[in-house]
């Protein structure tokens, strides 16, 4: 696996991590403590002044989760074989990739991971030598 694809694995699960903890657990568990406290004082004033917000905040919050659910299904599940890998590594050695636009042979899922591979490593090493 290359080290940039475990790199973006890791920050996705951190961040899959953080936010299911603040936009779910600890979301839930405040405004259920909440709710308990305005039902024991029978404060119905609170109660109604909170039901749209929590609805809203919810609501955002599912969106949020399942924004960061994709992502994190979508790179967890990638891999780049070792083959795709140096096979983008030898044509980015035998080329220039910056600015220019490869052009492969058909639309195959192939030829687009390599592409997409050959980018990326293109961007790395630009960025690299600038720094």
């Amino acid at each position: 696996m290359a080290p940039q694809l475990f790199r973006m694995k890791v920050s996705l699960g951190i961040s899959w991590a953080m936010i299911v903890w603040t936009r779910v657990i600890r979301y839930f568990w405040l405004w259920y403590i909440l709710l308990q406290l305005f039902l024991q004082n029978e404060d119905w004033f609170m109660i109604k002044m909170m039901a749209t917000p929590t609805l809203m905040m919810s609501l955002f919050n599912v969106l949020i989760t399942a924004d960061v659910n994709s992502k994190f299904v979508k790179f967890a599940r990638m891999d780049i074989s070792d083959k795709v890998e140096e096979a983008a590594l030898a044509l980015l050695r035998s080329s220039d990739v910056t600015g220019q636009m490869f052009r492969l042979s058909g639309s195959s899922k192939h030829w687009a991971k390599l592409r997409g591979a050959v980018k990326m490593q293109g961007m790395l090493n630009s960025a690299s030598k600038k720094h």
